[in-house]
Parts: structure tokens; C-alpha cells; sequence
């Protein structure tokens, strides 16, 4: 016969799916009285757990929400399950206009993630790191990175740990670096490690995937706040500012409050000037990638610099107008009869 603590397990593990069960059923199941269960079920209500029990015969009993979370029992099969679910949601979380995982959330999911790994069954933890390892993500945005690297870094960052790792930047060099890591971010298909370089004395974004940790790894820090407040923005602009070489100063005639209603971060900074009137400034790969951009705008503006752009900007211009025309007088509403 089952101890008392197994029973309590094993009554769990029956309630926690849809439906219910009722004491005879459950006495039947477990082969013992309905007397027991009903003893069984008080001991579980004192640990915290919410059950219902149905009035009369056919009444039963029913696990449900309560002001806590209590302990979950999953099988072998729904651990596996889980794991995966998280680790591919982990890509695919819906995030802020950048594409970026939003700091709660995605923390959410890496501390779930990393606490399930602590926790696995000696039988299971190989099992589970096997199918992780050989599961791919066909989108586009998706890029290789080894679980057990990414359960690590968050593991790191909640326990306020440091890190060592060995770094291949996007030239190939290897460097060594300790860093004390702040906040894990997913940007356009990437895994990215917000962490402040103690070598250097000053924050520093690594790809994850170019990352290989060394262990033992570093002393415990004291946490810091965000950078610039926000790591998913820190990230975007750190990004915006390496990927884009050509810059530009643009007044536009609104209120610097409305245009950064519909601005995107990653376009650049909105600075007011007046009530009525503002400056972005803005970064692009090129000339025509700035001025395709600076079509967009709904709102009339003025290039200040540079005067290259300017240039560019007044000959697209006459193509455009010269194109306009040809279209109007090739149009059969244009034809003279």
C-alpha cells in the first residue's frame, strides 16, 4: 500500500487533469477507503492547494485556482514537453516594435527555463538536453545557440553570478572577458547578453552564439540598474549606431510629442524645438536608404545636414517630378481630342 505522502502525490497527479475525479473513484484507484481520501484531501487543502468536492453521489473532487501557485506534478513526458515549448517559445514571444523580447517577459521565461534544468531528474536532464540540441527552427530569424549556454547566462544573471567567457567578435578575434551579466535579449533572430565588462568599466553587448563560458566563473555582483533604463533599448541603439555609418539632422514641422507617437526607437532620436516644430536625428546605411526613410514622413520637413543627403535628395527629386509627368501625359485621361 502506498504511504500518505505518495497517496498525496498520486491524487495530485489525478486532479490536475480536466475533469476531476470523485472519492470513490480515487478510493478505487488507490486501494483504500473513501475515509482515506477524504483525510487525504484535508492534508492537501492545508498545504495550499485549492480543491472543490461536488455535492452529493455523483459529486467529485476538483483542483482549482487559488491566491498561489501551487507546487505543479508533471509526468516524465510533460517535463520534455514543457522544456521544448519554453525553449521554442523563448524565440517567438511577441515583443516591441525592435523585434526585442520585453525585459518581463522574457526574463519570465529564462528563469522558468533555468529553474526546470536545476530541477530534472537525473534520467531525464540528459534526455531533455539531447532534444534540445537537435531541434531546429526553420525561420529565417532563427540562429543557433546552445541551450545550455543560454540556460546558464540566465541562470547568471538572476543569481547576480559572473561570468568568464571566451569572445569571437564580428572580425574573428578571440578575446578573453569577465563581465557581470545584466539581461539576456532576443533581437531579429539573435540572443544577445547585456552585461557590464569589468575590465573595461563600462556596459558591453555580446551575441550569444559567440560566446563560449568558462568555468569557474565570476564572483557575485551587486545589481545595477538597466542602462540608459531600458536593456532592450540599449541594445537597439548600441545596434542602430554600429550597423549605420551615414547621419543627417532633420526639422520637421510637428510637435516632437507626435512624432514620437509613431516613431520607431531605431529611427533615431525626436528632440522638441517648439510647439509646433522638432529635430530628428537619424543614421542610415546610405544616402538612399536616409531619403526612402525620410519619404515616409508625413509631415513637412527640411534636411539641415548633410549637404550630401540634401543633394541627393533635390536629384531623386527632379527623377521623381519627371517621372510624375511622363506618367500624366501618357495617361488616356491626358489626351487631347
Amino acid at each position: 500500500m502506498p504511504s500518505t505522502a505518495e497517496r498525496a502525490l498520486d491524487i495530485l497527479g489525478v486532479l490536475q487533469t480536466p475533469g476531476g475525479s470523485t472519492g470513490a473513484e480515487l478510493a478505487d484507484r488507490l486501494q483504500v477507503t473513501t475515509r482515506t481520501i477524504r483525510q487525504d484531501i484535508a492534508r492537501l487543502r492545508a498545504l495550499g492547494y485549492r480543491i472543490e468536492s461536488g455535492p452529493g453521489p455523483g459529486g467529485g473532487y476538483r483542483l482549482t485556482s487559488g491566491p498561489r501557485m501551487p507546487p505543479l506534478l508533471l509526468s516524465d513526458d510533460e517535463v520534455v514537453a514543457l522544456v521544448l515549448s519554453l525553449r521554442a517559445g523563448a524565440s517567438s514571444i511577441p515583443g516591441t516594435a525592435t523585434g526585442t523580447v520585453p525585459g518581463p517577459t522574457g526574463d519570465a521565461v529564462q528563469q522558468v527555463l533555468a529553474k526546470l534544468h536545476q530541477v530534472l531528474p537525473a534520467k531525464l536532464a540528459p534526455q531533455v538536453d539531447t532534444l534540445l540540441q537537435s531541434t531546429k527552427d526553420a525561420s529565417p530569424s532563427a540562429y543557433a545557440v546552445d541551450p545550455a549556454r543560454l540556460t546558464a547566462i540566465a541562470v547568471a544573471c538572476r543569481r547576480r553570478e559572473g561570468l568568464r567567457f571566451t569572445y569571437c567578435s564580428a572580425d574573428g578575434a578571440i578575446t578573453q572577458r569577465r563581465a557581470d551579466p545584466q539581461r539576456l535579449v532576443f533581437n531579429n533572430g539573435r540572443w544577445y547578453l547585456i552585461a557590464f565588462d569589468t575590465d573595461r568599466g563600462d556596459w558591453r553587448t555580446y551575441r550569444v552564439d559567440r560566446m563560449q563560458l568558462q568555468t569557474p566563473g565570476g564572483p557575485r555582483f551587486v545589481a545595477r540598474a538597466d542602462p540608459d533604463g531600458d536593456a532592450a533599448q540599449y541594445l537597439t541603439a548600441r545596434l542602430h549606431a554600429l550597423g549605420h555609418q551615414y547621419h543627417a539632422v532633420v526639422r520637421i514641422d510637428a510637435p516632437a510629442i507626435s512624432v514620437a507617437s509613431w516613431m520607431r526607437p531605431e529611427w533615431g532620436e525626436v528632440e522638441a524645438v517648439d510647439e509646433h516644430s522638432c529635430l530628428l536625428r537619424t543614421t542610415g546605411d546610405s544616402y538612399e536608404m536616409l531619403a526612402v526613410g525620410l519619404a515616409l514622413i508625413g509631415e513637412p520637413f527640411e534636411v539641415l545636414e548633410p549637404p550630401e543627403l540634401i543633394g541627393y535628395l533635390q536629384a531623386a527629386g527632379r527623377r521623381l517630378l519627371a517621372a510624375a509627368r511622363a506618367s500624366d501625359a501618357g495617361s488616356p485621361g491626358s489626351r487631347t481630342e
